[in-house]
């Protein structure tokens, strides 16, 4: 595990600040690649240090959905990084293939917006799952 510290003195000014900040970037792509599971083409739901390792444990599609509309504005290089040669369209076409059955609106939510980001044409089928809950008919959790 990647342990950052970042000294005040290295986010005071803009160029300081900048250079911060493109190196968080950087590191969250290279953390992005080892949770990233392609068989299951989902994210991992966090790591847990075991032993002298780190172990993966679980997945979600809420945080998928999310390294997806982070990646998608930081653009096709560095999904390539985190994705090998799967595509984001292929990651969108995953979450999308079961929404049907997805009961949590932040996650359809959050799919939708992943495939808005990406302009992938799974969106339209997001957004109908997403009206078909009508969320703003009821108090949501």
């Amino acid at each position: 595990m990647t342990q950052v510290t970042v000294q005040p003195d290295a986010i005071r000014g803009s160029q300081g600040l900048s250079a911060t900040v493109d190196e968080l970037r950087t590191l969250s792509v290279r953390a992005l690649r080892r949770m990233y599971l392609p068989r299951e083409r989902l994210f991992v739901f966090r790591h847990r240090r075991a032993g002298t390792g780190v172990a993966a444990e679980g997945v979600s599609r809420r945080y998928t959905a999310i390294a997806l509309i982070g990646l998608a504005a930081e653009g096709p290089d560095a999904a390539a990084c985190v994705f090998g040669d799967e595509g984001a369209g292929e990651v969108i076409g995953r979450l999308v293939a079961d929404i049907d059955r997805v009961e949590n609106v932040g996650d359809v939510a959050l799919t939708l917006w992943a495939a808005l980001a990406w302009k992938d044409a799974a969106a339209p089928r997001a957004g109908d799952r997403l009206a078909a809950m009508r969320p703003w008919d009821a108090s949501i959790p």
